[in-house]
């Protein structure tokens, strides 16, 4: 239904996706076999079992706009339209469809526009099955239906029970205060059984209306707590004690202008219901006596339904399937391609089958989505990754709520298997991210079908810069080392580097080799977003030095001293100062040497020297 589904006994990354041939696939896109372009099909839905009606308020029949409803059955892996339903006295602006209901072997269309002896009141008929035909049975008026009521803007049917809401009805001094109807199956007559009034004017009580054979909800969704709470919004609870439908008055919580009540469903022993702001949906369970606060959801609320462990939220061209694991979780978000059709502004699910209206579809012909929660078929997500040059990227993990997590190889290719919708026009929402370590390249959800596909290019930037000695001489063939997996490269013969990294690195930078220390140890990044030049180093060599003295600490010329790893040797000079230049983290040793003396140490051992020293 629109915005008051009650239905009861139910209740850059190149991305491809192929699926199996829609003709295979099970569930798939309704919609009237006469349908044109005006009639609002999917304006309201809803769905019991094998069986799931369609209202088109706005639909001709014999060239009166008076409105129709359309009755699918489920055959094997598809739906087929089973009977097109119109009322038997239709007349032009009826609305016939504006809302509807099912259960079992009943069904209930609203019809607000209907006149009643001249006066346009509404009215809601109800259909019987047989077999596999659908016939008029009764049509229901209020039994004080007044101009303008829009008797039938909401309607619920279970068992020998319905119920209707009026939420334009009023008085001059309680203007759209709004009022409910329950009628009860007796002798095949369907029969008034008892009514209430919303409190002031402009509650529109009747708005959302929900009834099953233990108990029935109904929400007043501009009701007023105060005047510190406008349009906060309440729902009645009728309790079924010997048709008596006893009425408590609940709500959430005080906060203005929520709506609570706006919309509503209820299935065995819980009740969703909707906020008007479309921001909340909340579950309650009832223990026979009252509703218990189960869960508060925020989200796109336009319409609600609940079919025992399942419940569904629509609104925004997207709708959300919740399932109860103690908690209720969200377990599938669906959308549509084109965002102009109204999709999920009527949702409706019994058991694991749901049904989604987009009524502003194709110009307003409308459309309508049904498929089972269990049942979407296998497909495969595969794809390549690249930096801006198109140049693939190995290691890229890539990882999907939807198909799970998998790694890119060295050509940047990946596959996953997960499961497709059956329908071109939906997707399911997946949130996808890219990472390499602890870096995070992308991470987004996005909305896929089959055969959506999709370029992402993760971006990338480059850090540079000269590295030379301490007399500025550049030194070639050093190497840079970029911590986090973020590579490496070495100096060209003008000491220069160049490297690039992805979109968010986070790392540091230290340069190595040709047996230099390098100033600053390291160059530190933080999640890159632009081009680093300048990330310049000083290379500098170890010296090695000192003098040769004698006993009376006289310089001694002349003293070879000979360095190892390489072999290499050296001569004092006339005041005994020898100095050599050696490698950063050179281990070896120095030894003197002259015909004649002896020397004090015999020689010096050195392991990974890090600094200059002088002896």
């Amino acid at each position: 239904m629109r915005n008051i589904n009650i239905f009861f006994l139910w209740g850059a990354l190149l991305l491809i996706i192929f699926c199996f041939p829609l003709a295979e696939l099970f569930g798939m896109e309704i919609v009237a076999n006469d349908g044109a372009q005006g009639d609002k099909f999917g304006y309201a839905v809803a769905i019991s079992g094998d069986y799931a009606i369609v209202g088109a308020y706005n639909n001709s029949e014999n060239d009166i706009k008076s409105g129709a409803a359309y009755i699918f059955k489920r055959d094997g892996d598809s739906w087929v339209q089973m009977q097109k339903l119109v009322a038997d006295d239709a007349e032009n602006s009826d609305n016939f469809g504006y809302a509807v209901a099912i259960s079992g072997d009943y069904a209930i269309v609203g019809a607000i526009y209907k006149k009643i002896e001249s006066i346009q009141t509404g009215a809601a008929y109800i259909f019987k099955r047989k077999d596999d035909t659908w016939s008029q049975m009764q049509k229901i008026i209020a039994s004080d239906g007044q101009s303008g009521d829009q008797f039938g803007y909401a309607v619920s049917i279970s068992g020998d029970y319905a119920i209707v809401g009026a939420p334009f009805q009023g008085t001059a001094t309680n203007y759209r205060r709004g009022e409910i109807y329950i009628f009860k199956l007796v002798n095949e007559n369907w029969t008034q059984i008892k009514s209430y009034y919303g409190y002031a004017k402009y509650d529109y009580y009747g708005m959302a209306v929900a009834i099953n054979e233990k108990f029935a909800v109904a929400g007043m969704p501009n009701y007023d707590n105060g005047s510190n709470y406008p349009n906060c919004g309440r729902a009645s609870l009728f309790k079924n004690q010997e048709d008596n439908w006893g009425c408590t008055n609940f709500r959430y919580e005080d906060v203005a202008n929520i709506q609570f009540g706006y919309s509503l469903s209820i299935s065995d022993n819980y009740a969703i219901i909707g906020s008007g702001n479309h921001q909340y949906a909340y579950i309650f369970e009832y223990n026979g006596s009252s509703l218990r606060n189960k869960q508060k959801i925020n989200g796109n609320v336009y319409s609600v339904s609940i079919s025992y462990d399942y419940a569904m939220i629509g609104g925004n061209n997207i709708a959300y399937i919740y399932k109860n694991e103690n908690n209720w979780n969200e377990i599938k978000k669906i959308g549509i391609f084109d965002n102009n059709t109204d999709f999920g502004n009527s949702v409706s699910i019994s058991n694991d089958t749901y049904l989604i209206g987009a009524y502003n579809k194709n110009g307003q012909q409308g459309a309508a989505y049904i498929n089972s929660i269990n049942q979407f078929r296998d497909c495969q997500l595969t794809g390549y990754v690249f930096d801006i040059n198109k140049n693939p990227i190995e290691g890229i993990s890539i990882n999907s709520n939807l198909y799970g997590v998998t790694t890119t190889n060295n050509t940047g290719h990946y596959s996953l298997n997960g499961s497709c919708l059956p329908s071109e026009q939906l997707c399911r929402y997946d949130r996808i991210s890219l990472t390499k370590g602890n870096i995070s390249y992308y991470d987004s959800e996005s909305c896929y079908w089959g055969r959506k596909s999709q370029d992402f290019t993760i971006q990338s930037y480059t850090i540079s810069g000269y590295i030379k000695d301490s007399a500025n001489h550049p030194i070639h063939g050093a190497t840079i080392l970029f911590s986090n997996e973020g590579g490496e490269t070495s100096t060209d013969e003008n000491g220069y580097y160049r490297h690039t990294v992805y979109q968010g690195w986070t790392g540091k930078a230290s340069a190595i080799g040709q047996g230099y220390q390098f100033e600053p140890f390291n160059q530190s990044f933080s999640t890159i977003m632009k081009d680093h030049s300048d990330q310049n180093f000083i290379g500098k060599k170890m010296n090695i030095s000192g003098y040769v003295l004698n006993q009376n600490y006289q310089p001694i010329k002349d003293i070879q001293i000979t360095f190892t790893n390489p072999d290499r040797t050296i001569t004092t000079d006339s005041n005994g100062f020898y100095n050599l230049v050696l490698d950063y983290q050179w281990t070896g040793s120095a030894t003197p040497q002259k015909t004649g003396f002896s020397f004090q140490p015999e020689k010096y051992d050195f392991y990974k020297i890090f600094t200059s020293r002088a002896y």
